[in-house]
């Protein structure tokens, strides 16, 4: 999976909130892009009680924590717009040394 779009309503202090509202918390996104293998987790459905940028990270690590390194996590915003390669993503550190050299 290059792309995985995932509703992130709340953080885990919210669990029941969510749960109950048959909504996804941001360590549940991150859990499912891992078992996925998604290349890229994008965050979005943010409960309104999420404001500022920091509680916006929180969301974020929260999602980078239960994901543990397999995808890379972005929050997404209204009208975003995110281009994927045709060949898709490729994050691996050996990719990354191939570009360096040439």
């Amino acid at each position: 999976v290059d792309v995985l779009v995932h509703e992130a309503t709340c953080g885990k202090l919210d669990s029941q909130y969510a749960l109950k509202r048959g909504h996804s918390t941001a360590a549940m996104a991150g859990r499912f892009a891992r078992s996925v293998n998604a290349n890229v987790l994008l965050l979005n459905h943010f409960s309104p009680r999420i404001q500022g940028v920091q509680a916006l990270q929180d969301i974020v690590q929260e999602a980078k924590k239960a994901n543990m390194g397999v995808s890379q996590v972005v929050a997404s915003f209204d009208f975003m717009e995110l281009l994927v390669p045709r060949g898709g993503y490729d994050f691996s550190s050996s990719s990354r040394k191939e570009e360096e050299e040439e």
